[in-house]
């Protein structure tokens, strides 16, 4: 059993509290992320975060994208937070959805982690990063020296974005250490068992190198799948693995089960 640590992303969906309540209880995990879809209401994001870390007394990060608001608006949500005694934050850029009202306060995930930062010093701040670069970024190069500017700017820690290749995470973490970026990185990973899955990794410039390529029983590949990824990037010694759910809860518990025994369960960061 290893010191590393385990987290996931879930949505806030108020109709699945009992799910959320039943294995979260099960899993345990380091903490969980609460990401903010543009279908997500804001109230509903502070319920489901408040409920896991006063009830089931598990650390919460909440998604908080820059694209989208004002600086005024941020300063809102944190006082909000405040209120509840939340006080971690992922902080994104944010994603073009369709009808999305775009604001110009923030340009970059760096400039609202600086902001958020000299808002309030006491609020811990992760922020994500990228093994196969930003879709946005010219190269790697300068999409590392801009992930540098981020955790200058007060990100305590990192979660990628997901890569199905092993060895170019591995091939980025060297190369962000060498940079001076020392922070603990979560890699992040999607099981992918169903065929829209893949449609939305396509749509969303994520290569999957081909590994899901003349596959029949996609739902059991994509859990072995991914089982075998994080027994590699443990033996790898990376920080820590950060499943991203999708509230698909039957298939992230097959998973756990899986690799459940390589971890000690963390109460806190």
């Amino acid at each position: 059993m290893s010191n590393k640590m385990f987290s996931i992303e879930i949505s806030a969906e108020l109709n699945q509290i009992q799910l959320i309540k039943h294995y979260l209880k099960k899993w345990r995990p380091s903490f969980v992320s609460i990401n903010n879809l543009s279908e997500t209401r804001f109230e509903d994001i502070v319920q489901i975060t408040n409920y896991i870390k006063k009830d089931l007394n598990i650390p919460v990060l909440v998604h908080m994208s820059a694209i989208s608001k004002t600086k005024d608006e941020i300063i809102t949500e944190l006082k909000t937070l405040e209120s509840y005694g939340i006080h971690r934050i992922l902080a994104l850029q944010g994603n073009l959805y369709h009808g999305i009202n775009i604001k110009n306060d923030f340009h970059y995930a760096s400039d609202l982690v600086k902001f958020i930062n000299d808002y309030d010093k006491s609020i811990e701040i992760f922020g994500t990063c990228y093994p196969e670069k930003h879709p946005e970024a010219k190269d790697l190069k300068s999409d590392i020296e801009h992930l540098k500017i981020k955790v200058n700017a007060g990100a305590i820690g990192l979660i990628s974005q997901i890569c199905f290749d092993n060895e170019k995470v591995y091939q980025f973490i060297q190369k962000i250490r060498k940079q001076g970026i020392n922070v603990p990185v979560f890699s992040g990973i999607m099981p992918v068992t169903k065929d829209y899955q893949l449609h939305w990794l396509d749509h969303s410039r994520i290569s999957t190198h081909g590994k899901f390529d003349n596959v029949n029983e996609l739902d059991q590949y994509g859990v072995n799948f991914s089982v075998n990824q994080i027994n590699d990037l443990l033996k790898h010694d990376v920080d820590g693995i950060h499943l991203y759910t999708m509230n698909d809860w039957q298939t992230t518990d097959a998973i756990y089960d899986k690799i459940k025994h390589n971890f000690q369960k963390k109460e806190s960061f």
